[in-house]
């Protein structure tokens, strides 16, 4: 069964948005939490949270790319 390329896009939209929230959230743990300050988790959970941010804009990015482009195309055309 082959998934339809927009299905696609909106799968790829809302897995970075749930990347984005999830690396929120965890920023709020990280800076809010005593118990990670203390067992000294703090630096790799704030790496583990920009890296699951950055992988949520890229599925963003990917899910728009067709999108944008078209978009910037238009606007640098003289034919408008």
């Amino acid at each position: 069964m082959l998934l339809n390329l927009s299905v696609l896009k909106f799968i790829f939209f809302i897995a970075g948005l749930t990347c984005l929230i999830l690396a929120g959230w965890l920023i709020g743990v990280v800076t809010f939490n005593e118990g990670v300050k203390q067992l000294g988790l703090r630096n790799s959970l704030y790496i583990k949270s920009l890296i699951i941010g950055a992988l949520g804009l890229i599925l963003i990015i990917l899910s728009l790319l067709k999108e944008i482009v078209h978009i910037r195309h238009r606007l640098h055309s003289p034919y408008q």
